[in-house]
Protein backbone atom coordinates (compact mmCIF):
# COMPACT_ATOMS: atom_id res chain seq x y z
CA UNK A 1 0.00 0.00 0.00
CA UNK A 2 1.38 3.38 -0.96
CA UNK A 3 1.80 6.15 1.64
CA UNK A 4 -0.61 8.30 -0.38
CA UNK A 5 -3.34 5.67 -0.13
CA UNK A 6 -2.76 5.24 3.61
CA UNK A 7 -2.89 9.00 4.15
CA UNK A 8 -6.09 9.28 2.12
CA UNK A 9 -7.72 6.54 4.18
CA UNK A 10 -6.50 8.12 7.43
CA UNK A 11 -7.84 11.54 6.37
CA UNK A 12 -11.18 10.02 5.44
CA UNK A 13 -11.55 8.13 8.73
CA UNK A 14 -10.67 11.24 10.74
CA UNK A 15 -13.33 13.23 8.91
CA UNK A 16 -16.12 10.73 9.61
CA UNK A 17 -18.66 11.64 12.21
CA UNK A 18 -21.82 9.92 13.31
CA UNK A 19 -23.81 12.67 11.64
CA UNK A 20 -21.94 12.34 8.36
CA UNK A 21 -21.89 8.56 8.27
CA UNK A 22 -25.30 7.65 9.60
CA UNK A 23 -27.30 10.84 9.36
CA UNK A 24 -27.78 11.51 13.08
CA UNK A 25 -31.48 12.48 12.96
CA UNK A 26 -32.44 9.53 10.78
CA UNK A 27 -30.50 7.21 13.06
CA UNK A 28 -32.36 8.33 16.19
CA UNK A 29 -35.74 8.36 14.50
CA UNK A 30 -35.61 4.83 13.06
CA UNK A 31 -33.21 3.10 15.43
CA UNK A 32 -35.63 0.43 16.63
CA UNK A 33 -37.97 0.32 13.64
CA UNK A 34 -35.71 -0.60 10.70
CA UNK A 35 -32.96 -3.12 9.93
CA UNK A 36 -29.46 -1.72 10.38
CA UNK A 37 -28.72 -1.15 6.68
CA UNK A 38 -31.73 1.16 6.44
CA UNK A 39 -30.20 3.37 9.14
CA UNK A 40 -27.38 4.48 6.87
CA UNK A 41 -27.95 7.74 5.00
CA UNK A 42 -26.99 6.41 1.57
CA UNK A 43 -27.10 9.82 -0.11
CA UNK A 44 -24.40 10.94 2.32
CA UNK A 45 -22.38 7.77 1.68
CA UNK A 46 -22.55 8.48 -2.07
CA UNK A 47 -21.37 12.09 -1.49
CA UNK A 48 -18.40 10.82 0.55
CA UNK A 49 -17.56 8.35 -2.19
CA UNK A 50 -17.49 11.09 -4.82
CA UNK A 51 -15.13 13.04 -2.53
CA UNK A 52 -12.92 9.96 -2.28
CA UNK A 53 -12.91 9.71 -6.08
CA UNK A 54 -11.88 13.35 -6.49
CA UNK A 55 -8.92 12.72 -4.17
CA UNK A 56 -7.72 10.19 -6.73
CA UNK A 57 -8.26 12.52 -9.69
CA UNK A 58 -11.57 11.12 -10.95
CA UNK A 59 -14.40 13.41 -11.93
CA UNK A 60 -17.91 12.69 -10.72
CA UNK A 61 -18.85 11.57 -14.22
CA UNK A 62 -15.92 9.13 -14.33
CA UNK A 63 -16.77 7.82 -10.86
CA UNK A 64 -20.38 7.28 -11.91
CA UNK A 65 -19.34 5.54 -15.12
CA UNK A 66 -16.69 3.23 -13.66
CA UNK A 67 -17.87 2.64 -10.09
CA UNK A 68 -21.65 2.95 -9.91
CA UNK A 69 -24.79 1.71 -11.58
CA UNK A 70 -28.34 3.10 -11.66
CA UNK A 71 -30.70 2.13 -8.88
CA UNK A 72 -33.78 0.07 -9.64
CA UNK A 73 -35.86 2.57 -7.67
CA UNK A 74 -37.73 5.39 -9.36
CA UNK A 75 -35.62 8.17 -7.81
CA UNK A 76 -32.71 7.53 -10.21
CA UNK A 77 -29.93 7.43 -7.63
CA UNK A 78 -26.60 5.76 -8.35
CA UNK A 79 -25.32 2.80 -6.31
CA UNK A 80 -21.67 1.90 -5.79
CA UNK A 81 -20.80 -1.26 -7.73
CA UNK A 82 -17.24 -2.47 -7.01
CA UNK A 83 -17.24 -5.34 -9.52
CA UNK A 84 -16.28 -5.76 -13.17
CA UNK A 85 -18.35 -3.83 -15.67
CA UNK A 86 -19.30 -7.00 -17.57
CA UNK A 87 -21.20 -8.33 -14.54
CA UNK A 88 -23.49 -5.29 -14.37
CA UNK A 89 -26.29 -6.71 -16.57
CA UNK A 90 -26.66 -9.63 -14.15
CA UNK A 91 -26.90 -7.31 -11.15
CA UNK A 92 -29.03 -4.63 -12.78
CA UNK A 93 -32.39 -5.82 -11.47
CA UNK A 94 -31.33 -6.63 -7.91
CA UNK A 95 -28.55 -4.23 -6.94
CA UNK A 96 -29.42 -1.92 -4.05
CA UNK A 97 -27.46 -0.23 -1.27
CA UNK A 98 -28.79 -2.85 1.12
CA UNK A 99 -27.26 -5.61 -1.03
CA UNK A 100 -23.90 -3.85 -0.94
CA UNK A 101 -24.21 -3.40 2.82
CA UNK A 102 -25.00 -7.10 3.32
CA UNK A 103 -21.95 -8.08 1.26
CA UNK A 104 -19.73 -5.76 3.30
CA UNK A 105 -21.15 -7.15 6.54
CA UNK A 106 -20.54 -10.74 5.35
CA UNK A 107 -16.96 -9.90 4.33
CA UNK A 108 -16.29 -8.24 7.66
CA UNK A 109 -17.70 -11.22 9.55
CA UNK A 110 -15.63 -13.64 7.46
CA UNK A 111 -12.48 -11.60 8.07
CA UNK A 112 -13.09 -11.54 11.82
CA UNK A 113 -13.90 -15.24 12.16
CA UNK A 114 -11.50 -16.75 9.64
CA UNK A 115 -8.68 -14.39 8.69
CA UNK A 116 -8.14 -12.42 11.85
CA UNK A 117 -9.45 -14.88 14.44
CA UNK A 118 -6.29 -14.95 16.60
CA UNK A 119 -6.09 -11.17 16.84
CA UNK A 120 -9.82 -11.04 17.61
CA UNK A 121 -9.39 -13.66 20.35
CA UNK A 122 -6.53 -11.64 21.83
CA UNK A 123 -8.68 -8.50 21.87
CA UNK A 124 -6.66 -6.82 19.12
CA UNK A 125 -9.37 -6.82 16.44
CA UNK A 126 -10.59 -3.66 14.75
CA UNK A 127 -13.83 -3.13 16.66
CA UNK A 128 -14.45 0.30 15.11
CA UNK A 129 -14.70 -1.26 11.64
CA UNK A 130 -18.26 -1.60 10.41
CA UNK A 131 -19.85 -2.46 7.04
CA UNK A 132 -20.19 1.20 5.99
CA UNK A 133 -16.45 1.73 6.51
CA UNK A 134 -15.72 -1.42 4.52
CA UNK A 135 -17.68 0.12 1.64
CA UNK A 136 -15.58 3.29 1.94
CA UNK A 137 -12.45 1.16 1.88
CA UNK A 138 -13.69 -0.52 -1.30
CA UNK A 139 -14.18 2.93 -2.85
CA UNK A 140 -10.61 3.95 -1.94
CA UNK A 141 -9.22 0.71 -3.34
CA UNK A 142 -11.16 0.90 -6.60
CA UNK A 143 -10.36 4.59 -7.16
CA UNK A 144 -6.68 3.91 -6.51
CA UNK A 145 -6.75 1.12 -9.12
CA UNK A 146 -8.39 3.43 -11.67
CA UNK A 147 -5.88 6.19 -10.89
CA UNK A 148 -3.06 3.74 -11.63
CA UNK A 149 -4.45 3.11 -15.13
CA UNK A 150 -4.09 6.36 -17.12
CA UNK A 151 -5.92 4.89 -20.14
CA UNK A 152 -9.08 4.63 -18.01
CA UNK A 153 -9.01 8.34 -17.31
CA UNK A 154 -8.57 9.21 -20.98
CA UNK A 155 -11.87 7.58 -21.96
CA UNK A 156 -10.40 5.08 -24.45
CA UNK A 157 -10.81 2.17 -22.05
CA UNK A 158 -14.46 2.99 -21.42
CA UNK A 159 -15.19 2.76 -25.13
CA UNK A 160 -13.49 -0.64 -25.33
CA UNK A 161 -15.72 -2.00 -22.56
CA UNK A 162 -19.03 -1.17 -24.24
Amino acid sequence: MSPTFRQAVRDEVESWSEEGLLGDEKFRQFKNALPESRLVAWEEVYRWMTRIATKYGLTRKEFDEYCTMPSTSANGTRIFYPFHILSRPQAKGIWQWHTLYAMARAMLSRMRTRCNKYAEAAGLGERQMDPARVIYWWAHHLCQKIQGRPEMLSGRHALALF
